[in-house]
């Protein structure tokens, strides 16, 4: 356990066990003081921050967005006096899709979106949770503002008013994910946001989601003048998962997922084609010599059709995992349909699972359900966001 002098204590989750060592950092460069290894933290310079004691203590952020789930245990679970999100309100109710009458109320609990609830993590969440995150300023006292119903969009006016409150309520800083493309500053919210920045007061918003149509399509109201004006970075390291390799010698096989296929126990593997080069690979339905499939892990090659198409033909032979290797297209996220227990591999790594099924080697894979996480690299981590790489959804919906 440690300790930075005149600042105040990074507090558990849980009640703290006597130390077994004491020791006072001296000061961010201290040896003994552990870093924050967050890839994220690190690539914007909040490791630096964290290292300094700074983590948000005394301050007060009022967050614009869908609602919070503030029950949720990584955001102190609950909301009120002597919680981490102390208050807000909701402006427009769940059916308001920004076109109908909004139905406003004290609480801005939004259990239908989530997208308030992950911008509420990036900021707030409690360090030693289950994901091992740790939110940017996780000491500071949050409050929600909701402006979106379970779908749909949001008009100036409920922004300026939601805004408006946010100044009111004594918030010090005021941030938005949202926007629409909007190259000027004259739009109602954004003179809106323009004016409460020059007031002293902190404003960040969201730049928008569209650099590649250039540089005219930053988003309203973030282009308010002195607004703090976000724009986003590809991660360096995409979490995903690794599954165990048994029977011969391979490293963990790292598969496209943020959590665990939930898969008890160890599966041979099945592959629907011995040859890697087939480029349609379980487009058609799967031949009468193939087995019963729901004890197995099916090995499919990528190309041709959609993933949904090769999936429906393995589930017609009684397969429920599956483990589709790329084809060079890119290792990303993919479209499966109802088909829930299916992701993608690379393609050195299917390329191996065939070959030793070829081989008739006994091969069997295992989806751990703690301890499978692994940081995969991205080539464009720090390259603008939405510019390509691993990290994008190419293979959303695709082949």
């Amino acid at each position: 356990m440690f300790f930075l002098p005149d600042t105040k204590r990074c507090k558990g989750t849980g009640t703290d066990p006597r130390p077994v060592k004491f020791h006072v950092v001296t000061g961010p460069d201290d040896p003994q003081l552990p870093p924050d290894t967050e890839s994220t933290h690190i690539l914007t310079g909040v490791d630096k921050l964290h290292a300094q004691g700074i983590f948000g203590g005394g301050v007060k952020i009022g967050i614009i967005d869908t609602g919070v789930d503030y029950n949720h245990p990584v955001l102190g679970g609950g909301i009120g006096p002597g919680h981490k999100i102390i208050g807000g309100f909701d402006f427009v109710g769940d059916a308001f899709d920004g076109t109908n009458t909004p139905m406003p109320d004290d609480d801005p609990l939004d259990t239908c979106n989530g997208h308030g609830t992950h911008v509420s993590g990036i900021i707030g969440a409690n360090p030693g949770n289950e994901f091992n995150i740790s939110g940017v300023a996780f000491d500071a006292s949050l409050s929600m503002y909701r402006v979106f119903g379970c779908t749909g969009t949001v008009p100036d006016d409920i922004l300026i008013d939601a805004l408006l409150r946010g100044v009111s309520d004594g918030n010090d800083i005021l941030t938005l994910s949202l926007g629409g493309a909007d190259g000027w500053t004259e739009s109602s919210s954004s003179v809106v946001a323009s004016r409460i920045a020059a007031s002293g007061k902190i404003v960040t918003i969201a730049a928008g989601n569209d650099g590649d149509f250039g540089s005219w399509y930053t988003s309203g109201p973030g282009n308010g003048i002195n607004v703090i004006s976000v724009a986003s970075l590809d991660n360096t390291v995409i979490p995903l998962q690794n599954a165990t390799v048994s029977g011969v010698a391979h490293d963990p096989i790292t598969y496209f997922d943020t959590f665990p296929l939930p898969i008890p126990g160890v599966l041979p593997i099945f592959a629907t084609s011995n040859d890697t080069t087939v480029a349609d690979d379980a487009c058609d339905p799967l031949p009468d010599t193939t087995p019963d499939l729901s004890g197995y892990v099916t090995i499919i090659r990528r190309g041709t059709c959609t993933f949904v198409q090769k999936l429906t033909n393995v589930a017609a032979k009684g397969g429920n995992v599956a483990l589709i290797y790329d084809n060079g297209s890119g290792f990303a996220a993919i479209d499966t349909g109802n088909f829930t227990n299916a992701t993608l591999i690379q393609a050195a790594d299917g390329e191996f699972l065939v070959s030793q099924f070829a081989a008739g080697s006994n091969v069997s894979l295992s989806f751990p359900q703690t301890g499978g996480s692994f940081n995969f690299p991205d080539d464009a981590g720090g390259m603008p966001g939405g510019m390509g790489g691993m990290g994008g959804m190419g293979g959303m919906g695709g082949f």
